[in-house]
């Protein structure tokens, strides 16, 4: 059977969580660290739109009539330190009317070698949401600052989250006795297809 990009998308997702997963519950000689966080989002709806825009309607909202109490998004993330220079994070999210029931929005691994000069350079390899936003900071993309977001953030949200590598290097400026960092980022990513439909 054929899969759409999104699929695979998906399904390699899933098996980088799966790999994430069993890496932190393997043993070794140094305990893992680790956080959990959750976030439950639940909207109490009153709106007279008939055929929303997910629904290839004209209407702009996300829930329609008659809908009530909705889940906006449950997002659960896990981040483990296997060692001091390699961590791994996993998301997970369920959204009320939008296809499967829950899914990996994030799940990577990312190495941080302990910085010998002004240069500090960071690589993380999966999937994951790029590093280009000031109000989407919270876990799957979310914001903690307003309930909904801006248009650029809500297109890179639906659209620009890629499978891929990415490294980063950052110029620090306590080293040059100045307050401004400097990053240059290069990514090569793959079933990114559909960037822009929402644009159109």
């Amino acid at each position: 059977m054929k899969r759409s990009a999104s699929q695979r998308l998906f399904v390699v997702g899933s098996l980088v969580s799966a790999v994430t997963l069993i890496v932190a519950a393997s043993p070794a000689q140094a305990q893992p660290e680790g956080s959990l966080s959750a976030l439950l989002d639940f909207r109490l709806v009153d709106s007279n739109a008939r055929n929303g825009w997910l629904d290839e309607g004209l209407d702009k909202l996300r829930f329609v009539d008659g809908e009530r109490l909705k889940l906006g998004a449950g997002l659960l993330e896990a981040r483990a330190r296997f060692t001091p220079t390699l961590s791994g994070q996993v998301t997970v999210g369920a959204f009320d009317g939008l296809g499967e029931a829950i899914h990996a929005t994030e799940a990577f691994l990312q190495y941080s070698p302990v910085p010998r000069s002004a240069w500090r350079m960071q690589a993380r390899a999966g999937v994951f949401y790029p590093p280009i936003s000031l109000e989407n900071t919270g876990p799957g993309w979310s914001s903690p600052y307003t309930l909904s977001f801006s248009a650029i953030d809500s297109w890179i949200g639906e659209e620009v989250r890629t499978l891929g590598a990415e490294i980063e290097l950052t110029d620090m400026g306590r080293f040059r006795s100045s307050p401004h960092d400097f990053s240059f980022t290069a990514a090569l990513f793959r079933f990114n297809d559909p960037a822009g439909a929402i644009l159109s």
